[in-house]
């Protein structure tokens, strides 16, 4: 397997991450140093580098984290072809350092050797600063698109905070073939994947009817239940529809999904229901005190009233505004 991991580089730095540590105080570190701490955290104890200009924050991290031994190629050739040797003697993935897509390029015919053998590599490779790459400057490529093909994994860091979490997906991640020969292998027994409902007529919008189906369905092929399970990831883009996932996927009942992060985090359940506002909508009432001088009185009941509005604006209601 070959892992390609390329930093993005932000505005306003040179190579995008965070300032030195001295900048900051004893305690915090760059974007790089916290990947090389990463690799070396994992087993990724050498890295073969031929870098550039892009690279220089990871040198010198290179040089500040005990335990990273770095060795240095003329050609990128050399590094790509010693970090296949060295996980075919070893059994260890190994990393390299590349500078930007034609550094790639020049050692893609011995990452494909890599991959046909199912050798563990950690390829970085360096990005122009976001406020270059507009100019395009000669050396400025599709990394991604060069990478590809000669990995089972590429990912594009979009910033020094993430770069650590990619670089250790970057370890773990390998073909079936291969992990089912390591110690320490990590396959994927599951994944599904189910559309929900778009519109929201036809569904509970406090549901998510598709994520439960796809989370009974990787249960179901994985072979396993909730109950084995010792450890879960959940992401999402708004903290309510990912509250609403712990519920969808059996992990909290309907409407505790916030008391699930409590009970982790053993702190007190904040969320309470507030007494409503003179001007919140549930409040208010419409004075009705002139109909009502004219002889109008209501006669149907609130909720039916709202049904049957929502049933004109269906078929009425769309011929009017259109």
């Amino acid at each position: 397997m070959s892992s390609s991991l390329i930093p993005g580089l932000r505005r306003g730095r040179a190579a995008g991450m965070l300032r030195d540590n001295t900048e900051f105080g004893e305690g915090l570190m760059n974007g790089a140093e916290s990947l090389v701490r990463t690799l070396v955290g994992g087993g990724v104890n050498v890295c073969f580098a031929n870098p550039g200009t892009s690279e220089m924050h990871f040198v010198a991290a290179l040089d500040r984290v005990e335990g990273m031994r770095c060795v240095l190629g003329l050609f990128e050739g050399v590094v790509t072809g010693a970090a296949d040797g060295y996980f075919r003697m070893k059994g260890t993935p190994a990393s390299t350092l590349l500078h930007l897509g034609p550094g790639l390029a020049n050692g893609l015919a011995n990452l494909h050797n890599a991959k046909k053998a199912h050798s563990g590599i950690v390829n970085i490779v360096g990005q122009h600063a976001t406020y270059h790459i507009g100019y395009n400057a000669p050396l400025t490529s599709d990394i991604e698109g060069l990478a590809r093909p000669m990995s089972e994994w590429v990912r594009t860091s979009p910033d020094a905070k993430s770069v650590a979490a990619d670089g250790a997906a970057a370890i773990v991640l390998a073909d079936v073939e291969t992990a089912l020969k390591l110690n320490k292998a990590i396959v994927f027994r599951a994944a599904q994947h189910v559309q929900d409902f778009l519109p929201m007529s036809r569904r509970d919008i406090l549901k998510f009817e598709g994520c439960a189906v796809a989370w009974q369905r990787a249960l179901k092929e994985a072979g396993i239940g909730l109950n084995d399970l010792s450890f879960a990831e959940v992401h999402d883009c708004f903290t309510i529809a990912e509250l609403i996932e712990y519920e969808a996927m059996g992990l909290v009942g309907e409407g505790q999904g916030a008391r699930a992060i409590a009970e982790i985090a053993r702190a007190p359940f904040l969320v309470e229901s507030l007494a409503a506002r003179p001007e919140d909508p549930r409040q208010r009432c419409p004075d009705t005190r002139r109909a009502r001088s004219i002889g109008w009185s209501a006669t149907v009941p609130l909720h039916e009233g709202l049904r049957r509005t929502y049933e004109w604006l269906l078929t009425d209601g769309l011929r009017y505004a259109s």
